[in-house]
């Protein structure tokens, strides 16, 4: 038993061997047909096989980077289509193109915070009138051009030519509003101003214009109506508000300059009240404007009974009244003494470039072009020395639709339409002006007199005029009808230029017919300059932006006027101050301690003759806001 069973476990562990032997064999054979199978398949392929593989590797790349694409597509129309009514615009004005600009305009440049803030208004200065000045002054460039960043819209919510108030609305408190409304939006409720919120902060305050400081433009920084005609309640406020507020030893403006004192008699502010408001300085002429020194402050100078004569009409006329660049260099000066730590704001306005384009006096809107310069250069030079100063210039609108030339083709029949030259025809123009072929500044045939004055433009024609046709008329209305055309004529000659035998023939028939004698000065300096107008009001045309100093070049591009307003708030970081501001406005409204319409001054709105309803959506609707005149 012993010896088979030896036997049998020899023969089981040499069957063993053989089985391990073959596995190990069996292995390594595998191994080596795999690896000779790796480097064979490619390799075998023929180049047509390869090309095959290579293409359909490019084609699923292709098709995976599509599907990445348009998920993403779906995506942006998702969120573009659940954000596409929050433009402020109606949704007939939107377009496709509308995708292409950032939701937020405002927010989407990048700014960096001055230390003082000064804003220049040229009031209806439109882009021409700055084109009209250079070419005035025989210059390349004028100051502007050297800082212009971009232009802008000025159109309202309720027109689309916008007024001073609306205007000045957009930029004081970054809301379009309706035309007449001051620092109100469109519902009549009163918002924080940039002024008021840069006054939280504890910085210097500054209003300085030519025209009544209760006008439009500056109302609209430091005043809360429901309309710019109540100016009796505009001085009031502007005077008093900081003690509504509860601000202590603090007014709204350090520095308020320039006309309009008629509307703070009004109420009881003058020379011997002004003290008991809070102020510490009453001005009413030239020369006390130069004794101010910081210990002053708050000041307030009012240096006409409504506005400052015309620059023009200034300069040569002895009297009291500072010029745009006396007001604007004394506030500088006084501001940054004052608050040189902190910092200041002030706006300072060319107020009357609006009045000119008004009456179309290409004479009158040269010089306050002038006197508009002198203080824009004088505050550029100012701000590059100081260094941590942001000068911004705009204009409201453009006023008169001011042209560099004029067509002789024009309707001869209409020509005299808006300056109500009682009854001048077509024939009497032609008779007695010889349509617009003449010219005292050419000599021309008829045949060719149409091309002779549509390409030239004539502004040395008023270098020799020394006052404004507002000037004339006060003077002539002066006269109580003592001076005969004779007289007339001979004034004309001595302070504006020699007149040709057509001219005197034209202003006799005027004169003779009762017509308005400044309009038709005004007309004869327009035709010897060759200078054409659309409109006696406000035009639509966008307008230009210029900015120097820091954070300037956050103004490159095409704006809305409320958008401006907007990014300044923004710039000046205050916006936080703002809101705070607006709450405690809206405050007083609704308890009854800010009053925006003033039932003593009735204006001359034909919707306001029985009553000043609050519009719908103001805090205090359906109450009046004067209940009857």
């Amino acid at each position: 038993m012993s010896l088979t069973t030896s036997r049998n476990n020899e023969l089981l562990n040499e069957i063993d061997i053989d089985d391990h032997d073959r596995e190990d064999s069996v292995d390594l054979s595998m191994q080596h047909v795999q690896n000779q199978l790796k480097p064979c398949y490619w390799s075998n392929l023929n180049r047509e096989q390869k090309a095959v593989y290579i293409l359909l590797i490019i084609v699923f790349l292709l098709l995976l980077l599509l599907i990445v694409v348009i998920v993403s597509l779906q995506q942006n129309v998702k969120a573009s289509s659940t954000d596409c009514n929050t433009n402020s615009y109606p949704i007939e004005q939107q377009h496709d193109t509308d995708n292409l600009i950032p939701d937020d305009f405002v927010n989407n440049v990048r700014v960096t915070t001055p230390k003082n803030l000064i804003i220049m208004i040229g009031d209806g200065m439109g882009t021409v009138y700055n084109t009209a000045y250079r070419h005035y002054k025989g210059q390349d460039r004028t100051y502007l051009d050297h800082i212009f960043k971009g232009r802008y819209s000025t159109d309202p919510l309720n027109n689309t030519i916008t007024d001073s108030a609306a205007g000045a609305t957009a930029f004081s408190i970054g809301k379009k509003t309706f035309n007449g409304n001051i620092a109100t939006d469109v519902h009549g409720n009163p918002f924080g101003t940039i002024l008021e919120a840069l006054k939280r902060k504890g910085k210097g305050t500054g209003l300085v214009v030519t025209k009544s400081i209760t006008d439009a433009t500056p109302a609209s920084f430091a005043s809360h109506t429901l309309n710019r005609n109540f100016q009796d309640l505009i001085a009031k406020q502007l005077a008093t508000l900081h003690q509504d507020y509860g601000w202590k030893n603090c007014t709204v403006t350090d520095i308020l300059m320039g006309g309009g004192k008629r509307f703070f008699d009004s109420w009881g502010f003058n020379e011997s009240s002004y003290s008991d408001y809070g102020w510490n300085k009453y001005l009413n002429d030239n020369g006390t404007l130069y004794t101010l020194c910081p210990e002053d402050l708050p000041v307030i100078g009012l240096f006409a009974d409504n506005e400052l004569p015309f620059y023009l009409d200034l300069i040569h006329t002895e009297n009291n009244q500072p010029s745009l660049l006396d007001m604007s260099r004394i506030s500088i000066d006084l501001l940054n003494k004052t608050y040189n730590d902190e910092g200041f704001f002030m706006m300072i306005e060319g107020s009357r470039i609006d009045s000119c384009g008004h009456m179309n006096d290409i004479a009158c809107i040269l010089w306050e072009m002038e006197q508009f310069i002198e203080a824009v250069d004088y505050v550029i030079d100012w701000a590059r020395e100081d260094g941590e100063t942001l000068v911004v210039v705009l204009a409201d609108h453009q006023t008169g639709g001011l042209t560099i030339g004029r067509e002789d083709s024009f309707e001869k029949d209409k020509l005299f339409d808006g300056y109500s030259l009682n009854g001048m025809t077509e024939e009497d123009i032609l008779e007695y002006y010889g349509d617009y072929k003449v010219n005292p500044l050419v000599t021309s045939k008829d045949s060719d007199a149409i091309t002779t004055t549509t390409y030239q433009w004539h502004p040395e024609a008023i270098k020799d005029i020394k006052y404004t046709s507002q000037w004339f008329n006060q003077t002539v209305t002066a006269a109580n009808g003592t001076m005969d055309i004779l007289s007339i004529l001979h004034l004309i000659e001595d302070r504006w230029y020699p007149l040709s035998a057509k001219e005197k023939a034209f202003l006799n028939y005027t004169f003779v017919n009762g017509g308005k004698m400044d309009q038709a000065l005004v007309h004869i300096t327009n035709v010897r300059t060759v200078t054409g107008f659309t409109s006696h009001g406000h035009t639509a045309v966008d307008v230009s932006l210029y900015a120097m100093g820091v954070s300037a070049d956050s103004f490159y591009g095409h704006w809305r006027n409320d958008e401006i307003g907007q990014l300044l708030s923004r710039i000046m970081d205050c916006v936080e101050e703002q809101n705070e501001q607006t709450s405690l406005l809206q405050n007083m409204f609704v308890n009854g301690t800010l009053e925006l319409c003033d039932p003593k001054q009735k204006p001359p709105i034909l919707e306001y003759n029985n009553s000043v309803p609050y519009p719908f959506g103001n805090l205090r609707y359906p109450q009046n806001c004067v209940e009857n005149w």
